[in-house]
C-alpha cells in the first residue's frame, strides 16, 4: 500500500513536468516563423491524438497487462520528448504532441482501471480525492514554474526535466506489482480446474483399487467428492 501510494506522488511529478513542458514548448514554438499557426497545431495535435486513440486505449487497457501499458506509455512519452530536444523542428514538436496525446489516453485509462487492484475498493474514495488534490496543485505549480524556469534556464532544461519525470515513473512502475481482474479470474479458474482434476483421479483410483464398477460405487464416490471438497477448501 505504501509503495502504491508513493507512486501517486511520482505520477504527480510527471504531471508537473508535463505542465511545465507546455510552457517551454510554447516558448520554443514562438522562435519559429508562423509561430501562431504552429502553436495552434501543437495544441490541436495533442488533443486529437488523445481523442482518436481513446477507444483503442480502452481496449488495450482491458486486454493487456495494465502495468505494462503504463510502462509503455511512460517510456514512449519520454522518448518523444527527447526527440524534440534532438530535433527542435515544428513538425517534430507537433508529432511529439500527437504521440503524447495518444500515450496519455492509454496511461490514464490503465491507471484508473488499476486503482482498485492497487489500493482496494474500500480506499478508492480517499485515493481519488488525493489524486484530484495533487492534480490541482501541480496544475497551478506546473504553469508557474514552467514560465519562471523557461525564462531563467531556457526551454531545453524544462523539456529535459519533463522527459526525466516519465523515465522516473517507468522505473518506479518496474518495482511495483499488482494483479488485473482478468488475471485473478484466470488464477481462480486454474485452481478450480486443478481441484476437479485431482478429485477425478483420486475417485477413479479408488474405484479401480476396490474392484467395483462406477455404477456400484456411486454412493462411495459422492462421499469421496465431499471429503475432497472439504480438504481442498
Amino acid at each position: 500500500m505504501k509503495g502504491y501510494k508513493g507512486y501517486l506522488y511520482v505520477n504527480a511529478l510527471s504531471s508537473l513536468g508535463s505542465r511545465m513542458d507546455l510552457i517551454a514548448s510554447s516558448a520554443l514554438i514562438f522562435t519559429f516563423a508562423d509561430s501562431v499557426y504552429w502553436l495552434s497545431a501543437f495544441f490541436v495535435a495533442r488533443q486529437i491524438g488523445g481523442m482518436m486513440f481513446s477507444m483503442a486505449a480502452g481496449i488495450l487497457a482491458d486486454r493487456m497487462d495494465r502495468r505494462r501499458a503504463m510502462l509503455i506509455s511512460d517510456i514512449g512519452a519520454g522518448l518523444a520528448i527527447l526527440l524534440v530536444l534532438l530535433y527542435p523542428h515544428p513538425y517534430v514538436i507537433v508529432g511529439a504532441a500527437f504521440v503524447k496525446g495518444m500515450l496519455y489516453s492509454l496511461f490514464h485509462i490503465s491507471f484508473q482501471a488499476s486503482l482498485p487492484q492497487m489500493f482496494g475498493k474500500d480506499a478508492l474514495v480517499n485515493i481519488n480525492g488525493l489524486t484530484v488534490r495533487l492534480e490541482s496543485i501541480v496544475g497551478i505549480a506546473g504553469f508557474a514554474f514552467g514560465g519562471v524556469l523557461t525564462e531563467s534556464f531556457g526551454y531545453g532544461v524544462v523539456i529535459a526535466f519533463d522527459a526525466a519525470t516519465f523515465f522516473v515513473s517507468a522505473i518506479v512502475l518496474m518495482r511495483l506489482r499488482w494483479e488485473n481482474d482478468e488475471q485473478q479470474g484466470t488464477d481462480h479458474g486454474d485452481v478450480r480446474q486443478e481441484r476437479e482434476t485431482a478429485s477425478s483421479v483420486l475417485v477413479w483410483r479408488h474405484i479401480r483399487l476396490s474392484g467395483k464398477t462406477p455404477a456400484s460405487s456411486r454412493g462411495q464416490s459422492a462421499c469421496i467428492f465431499r471429503s475432497l471438497e472439504h480438504g481442498f477448501a
